[in-house]
């Protein structure tokens, strides 16, 4: 296999399902395992990797759209999460191993932080992956902005972040009086406006030329394009490019040396 960097994939992103796989030469890892096996198949096949390959999976939380597919995988392959994640998801003991937020840990030629966040969840967390000087950070889910995570996402390249809702979408929606509380509370979600200033106060730092992809859009309160012009409103003038995620589908792949590959791309790849 010739050099291919450090490359990234979304496999779905979305309350029916969360996934992404990272890759270096030598090394792939899957953080959350939301998606079925035969998504997530299909995208190690268009990396030109498989199930074997894989490392590890890395659990941000127990919330089903994190672990539906971690079934007969967390038996078989090494899962990593917090303890109150794999007592929370009723991980077999022996099957799981703990890593606390603020830790480190090398797997493969991958350095892995943990980073603590704010979530409706038993001790949810984000991570940050690197190789060399190449970096990428995951937070899909968390429903305030904590200034521990300002490092990690200003030395990233790629920053994977939540983008849920639309707040006016949201208070004029379906959903109950109650629902809405918890999703714009502190452990809930975080929305456009907030992922845009949360954004915007570490764009200074940024690495040049950052991707931001925006995470876990809300079906009922959000839509690719308002997410994306609010987002790219309050990053004026910066030199990063926002990139929507699909919700239910194969999205981008972000590669350290070559260009992102558009999800039309991907999903001729996916279908030779």
């Amino acid at each position: 296999m010739g050099q291919v960097g450090l490359r990234v994939a979304s496999l779905g992103s979305g309350s029916c399902g969360n996934a992404f796989i990272i890759t270096t030469e030598t090394t792939t890892i899957l953080v959350d395992c939301g998606v079925g096996r035969a998504e997530i198949e299909r995208g190690l096949h268009a990396l030109d990797r498989s199930l074997g390959d894989i490392q590890a999976i890395l659990i941000s939380h127990e919330h089903h759209d994190h672990i539906r597919g971690l079934g007969r995988l967390g038996r078989a392959l090494p899962v990593v999460c917090t303890r109150g994640t794999g007592r929370a998801s009723r991980l077999l003991r022996g099957h799981w191993s703990e890593m606390r937020p603020g830790s480190l840990r090398q797997i493969g030629d991958l350095d892995v932080m943990m980073l603590a966040v704010s979530h409706d969840a038993a001790e949810p967390c984000g991570y940050s992956l690197s190789q060399g000087a190449n970096r990428v950070t995951i937070l899909t889910d968390l429903g305030c902005w904590s200034e521990s995570l300002n490092e990690p996402v200003a030395a990233s390249n790629l920053i994977v972040l939540e983008a849920n809702h639309d707040e006016c979408m949201l208070q004029a929606g379906p959903y109950p009086p109650l629902l809405k509380e918890r999703i714009t509370s502190e452990r809930g979600h975080l929305s456009n406006a907030q992922c845009g200033a949360a954004l915007a106060s570490t764009v200074d730092s940024f690495t040049s030329c950052a991707t931001i992809w925006l995470a876990h859009l809300s079906q009922t309160n959000n839509s690719p394009a308002i997410a994306q012009a609010s987002v790219s409103t309050a990053l004026r003038e910066r030199n990063v490019k926002v990139v929507t995620l699909p919700r239910r589908a194969m999205g981008p792949v972000w590669s350290s040396i070559a260009p992102i590959v558009e999800n039309s791309q991907l999903e001729l790849a996916l279908s030779l």
